[in-house]
């Protein structure tokens, strides 16, 4: 199952945090452009860059969300640009078949002004 979720967010000094809900265990991978810039489980507050350096350029967050709760398949993901305009929350949800399962989220956001 894959999720695809996408926007434009207007730039300055901007901060990422990406947040996995539903108590379910999730891995991410943060692209600029082409470059890998950070992975991990847990991505709060990082950096992604400066303002104009940013503008035009696409911001791509792939995170692996394994459902692990017994309580729920529900899935979710929310990626939040702190720095700029305004704070942005992009996000997507599913719902996985059982325990066990991955559910795919794409992010994808153009920086613009």
């Amino acid at each position: 199952m894959e999720v695809n979720i996408t926007g434009t967010y207007e730039v300055a000094d901007v901060k990422l945090t990406v947040t996995i809900g539903d108590a379910q265990l999730g891995y991410s991978h943060v692209y600029l452009d082409d470059t890998k810039l950070t992975s991990g489980p847990t991505i709060t507050d990082f950096a992604v860059g400066k303002g104009t350096d940013l503008l035009g350029k696409i911001l791509s967050v792939d995170t692996q969300v394994t459902v692990v709760s017994n309580k729920t398949n529900h899935t979710s993901v929310t990626n939040t640009m702190d720095g700029g305009k305004e704070r942005k929350d992009f996000s997507g949800e599913a719902t996985a078949t059982k325990i066990g399962d991955t559910v795919d989220y794409h992010c994808s956001i153009r920086f613009t002004t």
